[in-house]
């Protein structure tokens, strides 16, 4: 094993190895040392504000997961289209198109296993295993200093692990060598690897990165770090409150809103050890009873809590009445309300809800981690779909009109005096005059929204008849700029951020809410603030998308009832600006992130209508922007 000074030597080279172009992102308020949880730790040597990037590292390894159950995709991109992948005739590689199949990517790998003799015809094995055992095969283009640093990690040796590479050789003949440095491999990312985020709106095939820095934090339930992914797949990591010098850094190895059980036992099933952090020792977990249970009392209104959370067989206590109940019970009843929630279809907005407001609250506390579970869901599904999906018909449908209103639709002026959202129309006749930036003609919009047009000086016979796209007193470059940008958008861009089901957002179904889901959603969003902070997370990456669900929902208030605005705009702006400062620069934030946050976030001086006809176009905005 390397010493302490040979492994923070390795570090800060692969640290300025990564990332020479930007080392003044790097501090040098942390060290390496001896942990007293056991092993190694990463050790602030400075005070560290909130907020403050710790390092940016970047995986030795990277590739699909090895889940048996994990979707298999394109081994280069990870796209999962499966009406298009096919087998590499030379590797049996899953690939999506020539582009991924002539990549360097896709050599390097191809190289390795078409350089192992095949016991079977290529095309008969078994492509869903290699995918499985990729991340280990991709060890083997290691130079031996990173062979070295990986090796010099924890590993999970055992009989469990590396089993996909055991099951390579039922279809190669592998050097003894080369299957020991993968099965190695196997039980390193065991022990170290972390998920890697997906692109917003992209589904793609599970990723895993052995990132060597951070895989040296080690675990608490209520950590002081948290990373994000960049596009590059560099690992950015941050501390999410004020760190003391002297003090650990920490990561979390669980889920954030999880209750003790829960996570000690996935801690001992996937990382092999039992926490035993300040937060897992209070049976309470800081005040938020996510593990709570309700008394077995009929009439009593308490909630059943572990005497000794620490003990996996402590008895459990009723707080109010004092009632004990016996481990076993409690693990019957928590294996009941987990098949319940498995029957769930959490793709079905109206069963979610239900099941929500109707049903789970009869059996178990509002504070119990499957409420909390359920709000997240409920606030990430509210506003992105309303009881429909968009088909492949109504979506060429769209992009057809959405075209059709974007070149040729005019914008019809309002009374100044009222509060209204600025609206467009499509005047057939009028689309067919081309533009000039000294147009012939003039338009005059009556009160029935009807457009007529005029001519603003004398026309000549056979002289074309032209409006004008721009602002008639705009200068020459403004003009031009605005101009081009009207072909720039692709409604690819579009579906991507409206098509999307995942925790980041879909606000241009907010629209279609009903006023008590709206106000549920913002309910939501801010129960489940409480519960974050209640358990001191700081400025987690949780944080950060619930204050942006909160801000849409205050937003889409503000814009349909215009005379709330100036109740709800500093609350609006705050939300945006806290979420930004969080969600910035990771690539699983919502697209339009930075967009709100310049224009309904503090310090945009445009009037409120404005700003909010701005949001409505926020697309073409993104893009004219950059």
């Amino acid at each position: 094993m390397l010493s302490i000074e040979q492994l923070s030597q390795m570090v800060q080279a692969h640290l300025g190895l990564t990332n020479n172009a930007n080392e003044a992102q790097y501090t040098t308020k942390w060290i390496i040392k001896e942990s007293p949880l056991g092993g190694r730790g990463i050790f602030a040597t400075e005070d560290i504000a909130s907020g403050e990037v710790l390092f940016v590292d970047h995986p030795l390894i990277s590739g699909p997961r090895s889940g048996a159950l994990i979707r298999r995709g394109c081994t280069v991109c990870s796209k999962l289209n499966t009406n298009k992948l096919f087998k590499c005739h030379k590797c049996s590689l899953l690939l999506c198109s020539e582009s991924c199949k002539n990549s360097s990517v896709h050599d390097d790998d191809c190289g390795i296993i078409s350089g192992w003799h095949s016991k079977v015809p290529i095309e008969e094995v078994d492509a869903a295993l290699l995918s499985r055992a990729l991340t280990a095969v991709r060890a083997l283009l290691l130079n031996e200093e990173q062979k070295r640093f990986m090796t010099s990690l924890q590993a999970h040796i055992l009989p469990q692990h590396g089993t996909e590479v055991k099951e390579l050789q039922q279809y190669f003949e592998i050097p003894e060598g080369d299957v020991q440095l993968m099965i190695l491999a196997s039980c390193v990312l065991d022990a170290n690897a972390f998920q890697i985020a997906t692109s917003y709106g992209k589904e793609e095939m599970g990723k895993r990165g052995l990132y060597p820095v951070s895989s040296l934090m080690n675990h608490n339930c209520v950590p002081n770090t948290r990373y994000s992914y960049n596009s590059d797949l560099q690992m950015i990591v941050k501390a999410v409150k004020p760190i003391q010098a002297g003090c650990e850094m920490f990561t979390c190895y669980t889920g954030l809103l999880w209750g003790t059980p829960a996570r000690r036992i996935h801690l001992y099933k996937t990382k092999h050890f039992l926490c035993k952090c300040e937060r897992c020792a209070d049976p309470t977990e800081r005040g938020t009873f996510l593990a709570a249970l309700k008394c077995f009392s009929a009439e009593c209104p308490g909630s059943l809590l572990p005497i000794e959370p620490l003990k996996s067989s402590s008895s459990w206590r009723c707080f109010e009445c004092g009632l004990r109940v016996p481990c076993d019970n409690i693990c019957t009843l928590q294996s009941a309300l987990g098949s319940l929630i498995g029957s769930l279809d959490f793709g079905n907005l109206v069963e979610l809800e239900n099941f929500y407001l109707c049903r789970v609250t009869k059996y178990i506390p509002k504070t119990n981690q499957i409420v909390i579970d359920l709000q997240c869901r409920l606030i990430w599904e509210l506003g992105e779909i309303e009881n429909h999906r968009w088909h492949d018909e109504q979506i060429e449908f769209m992009k057809t009109v959405y075209a059709i209103l974007k070149i040729n639709s005019f914008r019809i002026p309002t009374d100044d005096r009222e509060k209204t959202i600025p609206l467009r129309g499509l005047f057939p006749l009028a689309a067919f005059l081309n533009h000039n930036c000294v147009p012939n003609t003039r338009n005059v919009f009556k009160e029935d929204d009807t457009m007529e047009v005029y001519a603003s000086r004398d026309i000549e016979r056979g002289e074309e008849i032209f409006t004008c796209y721009t602002n008639f007193l705009w200068c020459t470059p403004v003009r031009r700029y605005q101009f081009r940008s009207i072909d720039l958008l692709t409604w690819g861009q579009r579906r991507k951020t409206h098509g999307r089901t995942s925790s980041s957002g879909g606000f241009a179904y907010l629209n279609q809410l009903s006023e008590y889901r709206l106000a549920l959603k913002e309910q939501l969003c801010r129960d489940t603030l409480r519960t974050v902070a209640a358990l001191g997370a700081g400025d987690a990456h949780l944080r950060g998308l619930l204050l942006y669900h909160l801000h849409a929902a205050l937003a889409e208030r503000a814009r349909r009832c215009p005379d709330l605005y100036d109740e709800l705009k500093s609350e609006i702006e705050s939300t945006i600006d806290q979420a930004y400062k969080i969600l910035q620069g990771d690539i699983s934030a919502p697209p339009d992130l930075e967009l709100r946050h310049r224009y309904l976030g503090p310090g945009c001086d445009k009037p409120q209508e404005e700003r909010f006809f701005i949001l409505d176009t926020s697309e073409n905005l993104a893009v004219s922007m950059k």
